[in-house]
C-alpha cells in the first residue's frame, strides 16, 4: 500500500490512500480511496467528538501520484464521500514539475476515533476544473476571508479586495507564502462592514515564521473609541505572542523559537479570549472586547505601519469562535 499524508489545518491528521485504478466515477480512468484517521495513531480526536464542514489539506506527492495522469493544474481532479457525494475541493498549488500539490476538501463530518473514507478521482481529457474555494470556505462554515498567500494575494472568501504593498511569494507551510521584507504588506481595506463587532464571537489564525519580534502580524478593528476595539496578533519580545485589543488583551506563556514555522490561533467567544500555539492552549483571559464597525485590516502591520519580517502563511478570520477539537 502506498501512503498519503493529509492534514486537517492545524489538525493534524495522518491517512492511507490506496492509489489504484479501481472501478470509479464515471469518464474518470483513475481513482484512489483516502483514509481519515482521528484514532491515537492519527489526530486522535477524541471518540463522540466531531467536527463539522472542515476544510481538510490533502497533499500529493511523486512518490504514490502519477502527475502525468491528470491534467494540467490537476483540473480533472474530483473528490468524492464513501458514498459518491461529490466534494467541494480547492486546488491551492499544483506543481507537477516539482512532483507534489496541495488541495482543501470540505468535508461534511470527521467523527473522532474513527477511519473515515473518500475517493479522489482523476484522469478526464474532457474534465474542466471544478476547483473554488468559495465553495470550501465561506460564511457557512464560518469562515470570513481566507488567504493562501500564494502567488496572488486573494481573500479566498471573497469579503474583501487584498492590495498587496511590496510583498513576495515565497515557499510556505502549505504551498508558497509570503515574504514580508519590512515596511512591506497587505491592506484589505478601512471600511469593512461585515466583519464581526461589538463583543461578537471570532476567530484569527495564521501561519508564521519571524525573523524579528515586536511586530503585528495581522491586525483588524480599528484604533481609539474605547477598550476592546481591535484585534492586534502581535509577535513580541522575548518571543511570544500577545494579542492586544486595547486593555482588554490576552497573552501568550510559551516562548516561541525564532524563524521557525509557528501555527497561531486566537478565539473570543463573550469574555472568553484565547490563546492556541500550534493546535495547544498557550493562554487566556477574560477580556470584554466592543469592535466598532466598519473595520479596518492590514497583514504584516497596523495602520499602514509595516513593521513585520518574515514569512507568513495561510491567514483565516471566522465568524466563530473555533472550539479546541477544531484547532487541536
Amino acid at each position: 500500500m502506498k501512503h498519503l499524508h493529509l492534514s486537517l489545518l492545524p489538525l493534524l491528521i495522518l491517512a492511507c490512500a490506496s492509489i489504484s485504478a479501481e472501478e470509479g466515477k464515471s469518464g474518470w480512468r483513475h481513482s484512489g480511496t483516502l483514509t481519515i484517521l482521528t484514532t491515537p495513531e492519527g489526530a486522535e480526536l477524541p471518540a463522540g467528538k466531531s467536527v463539522s464542514d472542515f476544510p481538510l489539506l490533502v497533499r500529493l506527492h511523486s512518490d504514490f501520484f502519477d502527475f502525468s495522469q491528470a491534467l494540467r493544474g490537476g483540473g480533472d481532479i474530483r473528490f468524492s464521500d464513501s458514498k459518491g457525494a461529490a466534494l467541494a475541493y480547492e486546488v491551492e498549488e499544483w506543481n507537477a514539475e516539482g512532483g507534489n500539490a496541495s488541495l482543501w476538501v470540505r468535508i461534511p463530518r470527521i467523527e473522532g476515533d474513527s477511519r473515515q473514507q473518500l475517493r479522489m478521482h482523476w484522469g478526464n481529457a474532457k474534465a474542466k476544473s471544478e476547483s473554488d474555494g468559495a465553495a470550501v470556505f465561506n460564511e457557512s462554515n464560518g469562515y470570513v476571508s481566507v488567504w493562501h498567500l500564494g502567488d496572488e494575494v486573494k481573500d479566498e472568501v471573497g469579503t474583501l479586495e487584498s492590495k498587496d504593498v511590496g510583498t513576495t511569494p515565497t515557499p510556505g507551510m502549505i504551498g508558497k507564502a509570503r515574504h514580508f521584507p519590512g515596511e512591506k504588506g497587505v491592506f484589505c481595506g478601512e471600511k469593512i462592514p461585515d466583519y464581526p463587532s461589538g463583543d461578537q464571537s471570532h476567530s484569527t489564525q495564521a501561519w508564521f515564521r519571524s525573523e524579528k519580534p515586536n511586530s503585528t502580524i495581522i491586525g483588524w478593528g480599528n484604533e481609539g473609541g474605547g477598550r476592546g476595539t481591535k484585534v492586534r496578533m502581535q509577535y513580541r519580545s522575548p518571543p511570544h505572542i500577545h494579542i492586544d485589543s486595547d486593555f482588554s488583551d490576552v497573552n501568550g506563556e510559551g516562548l516561541l523559537t525564532m524563524r521557525e514555522w509557528v501555527h497561531v490561533t486566537h478565539t473570543y467567544d463573550h469574555k472568553d479570549g484565547r490563546i492556541y500555539i500550534n493546535g495547544r492552549l498557550d493562554g487566556a483571559n477574560n477580556p470584554l472586547l466592543n469592535i466598532k464597525t466598519p473595520s479596518r485590516l492590514w497583514l504584516g502591520g497596523w495602520y499602514h505601519h509595516y513593521d513585520y519580517v518574515g514569512d507568513i502563511d495561510e491567514v483565516r478570520i471566522s465568524r466563530v469562535a473555533r472550539s479546541a477539537d477544531w484547532i487541536r
